[in-house]
């Protein structure tokens, strides 16, 4: 018998239930169809496809670019930028011309708006006072005849010499243990007595390792009515103590003796300002102070208009207001030197504040204090005798 007659002769017959048909299911396998080498290249080049396309649009914002895609896209970018600007608005490319002239347009409004709110600002808020602003005042010269013989000339023709034998002095008054060993580096002073020179008055000494520790500065200190050459001319020293809190001192120069002035290193006043606030003198006190001013605190007492200033010591900063009347002649004519001293009312010149002064000051009731004199324009005494608090008016 052939196989396939035996595939069609079913199994032996078996006992079947009566009423039942035993019957046969017969499943024909399919051959395994082989892929046509064809069909399977067109899947090959599509999946192909799809990843160039990927790949193109990652590198187009981040990724790699080949040499080819470089030179289509430059090519692209060649032909847009020879196409009119406002054909090219609207794409990726901007001018750069277009984008200042709109930032200068937001720009400008906002800082004229910030000039004028500087400008018109006269709100009161109190002084804060930074001892690094401390500046003396400098003059300027026409020509050179006042350093050659005017009051600094002495410092202009060995610059060198001073500055180095100041810092010898600062030295000195660091590692002084006693007072007579600084009273032979001192100037005198009227005041001497009430004033005396004491011994590491500051528990930080100053830092004075090189030259470089120290900046300086020449400077005239005068009376309102002198003139220039009739002022002293002394040395500002300037620096930072180990604290990294500021230091400044004073020095003349007497005849044939280079000193430090202990009165204005000091910043000495018959009465600090916060006694002067709180004992409120009817006699008039000469103060070491800084001086500013603005048009708010000038005011009105009893139908009278008074010159408003702000008198500040730096070492505390304490600060009072004090005015002066302008009912005399010699009132104003004060009120008008202070005015000099911050180039107040000049708008071709920056006003100043902060500025060095020696005046006497009293109270004037509960209400105000009052300037009764103006002594000289910096801390240094200029000469002759020194202000005297009973010979103020």
């Amino acid at each position: 018998m052939s196989e396939n007659e035996e595939k069609k002769v079913g199994p032996k017959d078996e006992d079947v239930p009566e009423g039942m048909e035993k019957r046969v299911r017969r499943v024909r396998r399919r051959r395994k169809k082989e892929a046509a080498p064809e069909d399977m290249q067109s899947l090959l080049d599509r999946g192909k496809g799809l990843l160039e396309t990927m790949q193109e649009r990652d590198d187009h914002d981040h990724g790699h670019v080949g040499v080819k895609e470089q030179v289509r896209r430059l090519r692209k970018d060649g032909d847009e930028g020879e196409r009119p600007l406002d054909e090219v608005w609207g794409t990726k490319k901007r001018s750069t011309r277009w984008l200042w002239v709109s930032l200068l347009g937001i720009i400008l409004p906002l800082v004229a708006a910030g000039v004028a709110f500087n400008l018109l600002q006269e709100k009161e808020t109190g002084p804060t006072v930074d001892e690094s602003e401390f500046d003396v005042e400098l003059e300027v010269f026409e020509d050179n005849s006042v350093f050659e013989e005017g009051p600094m000339a002495w410092f202009h023709r060995d610059s060198v010499k001073y500055i180095t034998r100041a810092k010898e002095i600062l030295r000195l008054v660091n590692e002084a243990e006693t007072r007579e060993e600084l009273l032979p580096l001192m100037r005198s002073s009227d005041h001497r007595a009430e004033h005396p020179v004491v011994a590491k008055r500051w528990s930080s000494p100053m830092v004075l390792d090189s030259v470089n520790d120290i900046t300086w500065m020449s400077a005239v200190s005068q009376r309102p009515e002198e003139a220039v050459e009739q002022g002293l001319g002394y040395l500002a020293v300037s620096g930072r103590r180990e604290d990294q809190s500021r230091f400044r001192a004073f020095f003349v120069k007497e005849g044939h003796e280079f000193l430090l002035d202990w009165d204005a290193t000091t910043g000495w006043s018959e009465m600090p300002l916060a006694e002067m606030k709180s004992e409120r003198p009817t006699e008039p006190k000469v103060l070491r102070c800084l001086l500013g001013k603005k048009a708010i605190f000038d005011r009105e007492f009893q139908g009278k208009v008074h010159s408003g200033y702000v008198l500040v010591e730096p070492e505390t900063g304490e600060y009072l207001l004090a005015y002066v009347p302008l009912e005399s002649e010699e009132q104003r004519k004060m009120d008008q030197a202070l005015r000099d001293v911050l180039d107040y009312g000049r708008f071709v010149m920056p006003l100043k504040q902060d500025q060095p002064v020696v005046v006497s000051v009293k109270a004037v009731g509960a209400q105000r204090f009052e300037i009764t004199d103006f002594h000289y324009r910096s801390w240094v005494n200029p000469g002759g005798s020194a202000p005297d608090s009973s010979a103020s008016r």
